[in-house]
């Protein structure tokens, strides 16, 4: 079975906190499965830990169907608030300083250190690339692609790049991501 660590679980939570409060908290533990429920909002997410995937994904769904009402603009904001909960001062440090190929170098082995399936692949040019997710089970839902997709552009805006555009393409099991910045 598919995991994820517990930061990229534990950022989702602390998004829902953040935006939503007390009341989206509530919203997400009753609206998720109970078993998920228990797991994510009556303990402690422990962030080197291994949490199924289906745990996020479950997440990512109440958060875009029920919080944020299927809107664009509030499931961005959510899964910024994801990506920057699992950040430190540090990583933040290190992102202004990142160019797009540096990251490029980094990233199959980042989404080793945090995800238990699927391959990361980059193809980098200058100033362009394409992200390709393969093997990875849960991207064939479109709510976790839609979310991957901003995740990773949000990620890229922090790089040593201006503006940055993303254009999702599918491909059944796998999904690729084509970028351009300035």
């Amino acid at each position: 079975m598919p995991h994820a660590r517990g930061t990229i679980v534990a950022g989702a939570i602390e998004a829902v906190k953040e935006i939503w409060g007390d009341l989206g908290l509530a919203e997400l533990r009753e609206s998720l499965p109970p078993s998920v429920s228990r797991a994510l909002c009556d303990g402690i997410v422990l962030p080197m830990a291994w949490y199924p995937e289906t745990y996020f994904e479950s997440c990512c769904e109440v958060v875009w169907r029920r919080l944020s009402r299927m809107e664009d603009a509030a499931f961005f904001r959510f899964v910024h608030h994801s990506v920057d909960a699992g950040w430190t001062i540090f990583h933040r440090a290190l992102m202004r300083l990142a160019t797009p190929q540096r990251l490029a170098r980094r990233a199959p082995d980042l989404w080793r250190h945090d995800h238990t399936h699927g391959e990361l692949l980059v193809d980098l040019r200058e100033t362009s690339g394409t992200v390709r997710i393969r093997g990875y089970p849960y991207a064939r839902d479109s709510i976790v692609r839609h979310g991957q997709t901003e995740a990773l552009r949000y990620i890229l805006s922090h790089a040593r790049v201006r503006a940055v555009r993303a254009t999702r393409h599918d491909t059944g099991d796998d999904f690729a991501v084509t970028f351009d910045w300035t």
